[in-house]
């Protein structure tokens, strides 16, 4: 029905070329500077300012599970020569917040953790979960790292090397605390995966 109702991007506003654009699409995988202590290596598709970080926002904000789902196909195609190389042996989800989940109607990381497991035949295992605290997005570098302390708990061992599946890299806090949980709880190594970066904005002196 593009005809009558053309379809918008809502990664950058093209028209009828579907809800993810060729162009937003044509994203390579990309390896953030990010050091978390026991991480083993991460990947991103796009900047958080890019065409496909507006998308993002978009499936968050709007509670838009249709554009979640494209992402996540979107993320599994691009990291399938990752997925070759690297013999993982489960997808972990960042966790999120009850309340958060109930408000949106699903968790955008565990729908890429899906789209990922199914699209390279690896278990999705949920074996992270996250108390309720302030929201990450409203605190800055030092507050996330302690907005998180205590609250993220290993509920069970992926064991193996483990994928670990986010959303939104930005400071690395999330990371830290998934990270330290997943090994504390058996796993041998573990990498970051997410569909954006938050660009550090670098100061003049």
């Amino acid at each position: 029905m593009d005809w009558l109702w053309p379809s918008l991007c809502v990664g950058c506003g093209a028209v009828g070329e579907g809800r993810l654009c060729r162009a937003c699409r044509a994203v390579v995988p990309a390896r953030p500077r990010l050091y978390v202590r026991g991480l083993a290596g991460a990947w991103t598709l796009a900047r958080y300012d890019d065409p496909l970080g507006q998308a993002l926002r978009h499936a968050k904000v709007k509670a838009d599970r249709e554009v979640a789902v494209l992402l996540g196909e979107l993320l599994a195609r691009r990291l399938a020569p990752v997925m070759r190389d690297a013999p993982f042996t489960a997808v972990v989800p960042a966790p999120s917040t009850v309340a958060s989940r109930v408000r949106r109607g699903f968790a955008p990381a565990a729908v890429f953790a899906e789209a990922l497991g199914r699209a390279h035949d690896l278990p999705v295992v949920h074996a992270l979960t996250r108390k309720a605290g302030a929201r990450q997005a409203t605190l800055d570098r030092t507050a996330r790292r302690r907005n998180l302390v205590g609250k993220v708990r290993a509920e069970v061992s992926p064991g193996g090397l483990v994928l670990l599946v986010d959303d939104v890299l930005t400071t690395g806090a999330t990371a830290d605390a998934c990270v330290r949980e997943l090994l504390g709880s058996g796993a041998q190594r573990v990498w970051l995966v997410t569909v954006c970066v938050v660009a550090r904005r670098r100061t003049r002196r």
